[in-house]
């Protein structure tokens, strides 16, 4: 009886190790596979938004470079008549209240290492947002001119939060870069970024502006952003290869022998 009592706890621990060690769900994935988008993309403020630019599908012949991804195709996206100073937000996934609070949101940008018409480009993800709002969001952006703070971290909810980090400058080259974000915490405010497979210098750092009782604390959707101010003529971006992953749900264990 003994020994029964042992391969029970035994098969216990083995489940709870293959449980432990499940990916985490994939809820979200954007390449736009053979030319065409697989989600709705919306411009961010909708039905009455500020921004008035959509992403289109882009063939590695009309970018800088291929994907990295190398099914021959990305997202183009920009404030392409400047209408609004050079800033365009796009949102896509799910808008549910409280859904998408910690995840992990990958993807790559082309990023240029000098200023483009006489600007820095600055691109990158937001990884949440009110979709209702054009001026509500948490966001990521390379802005890999400025050699003082290379990845800006960003909340603005009426007012600025602004963490910078640098980069190397070696790292800093014009070409295709992976962001992954990573959002977590006790409070769901705790932000990670990842720079080609890099965890960059400053760690995990906390947003206050994520936490609860504030704007951003119900989570929302994902999107791409774009600022080159006033550019003339502006620089398109190119985004490819986008996913959101959300942890794999906790389970609850109860120990008893029999």
């Amino acid at each position: 009886m003994l020994e029964v009592k042992r391969i029970i706890l035994l098969l216990s621990f083995i489940l709870l190790f293959l449980v432990g060690t499940l990916p985490a769900l994939v809820e979200f994935t954007e390449s736009v596979t053979g030319g065409t988008f697989s989600n709705t993309w919306n411009r961010l403020g909708s039905p009455d938004p500020s921004y008035d630019d959509d992403p289109v599908p882009a063939a590695d012949a009309s970018m800088p470079a291929p994907t990295p991804e190398g099914d021959g195709w990305g997202i183009q996206f920009y404030d392409a008549n400047n209408s609004y100073f050079g800033i365009a937000a796009t949102y896509s996934g799910n808008t549910d209240d409280g859904q998408w609070i910690d995840l992990t949101l990958t993807g790559y940008v082309y990023a240029y290492a000098t200023p483009q018409s006489g600007t820095n480009q600055q691109v990158g993800f937001f990884y949440r947002a009110d979709e209702t709002s054009s001026i509500e969001y948490g966001r990521v952006l390379l802005n890999l001119p400025d050699t003082a703070g290379e990845i800006k971290v960003q909340t603005y909810t009426g007012g600025w939060d602004m963490q910078y980090i640098d980069l190397d400058n070696s790292l800093a080259t014009t070409g295709w870069h992976q962001l992954k974000i990573v959002i977590g915490g006790v409070n769901h405010n705790e932000v990670t970024v990842y720079y080609d497979d890099m965890v960059t210098p400053k760690g995990t750092i906390t947003n206050i502006a994520l936490g609860p009782g504030q704007l951003l604390e119900k989570g929302g959707p994902i999107g791409c952003m774009i600022l080159h101010y006033t550019a003339a003529p502006p620089t398109p971006a190119y985004f490819d290869a986008i996913t959101v992953e959300t942890p794999t749900p906790a389970m609850s264990t109860v120990w008893s022998l029999y």
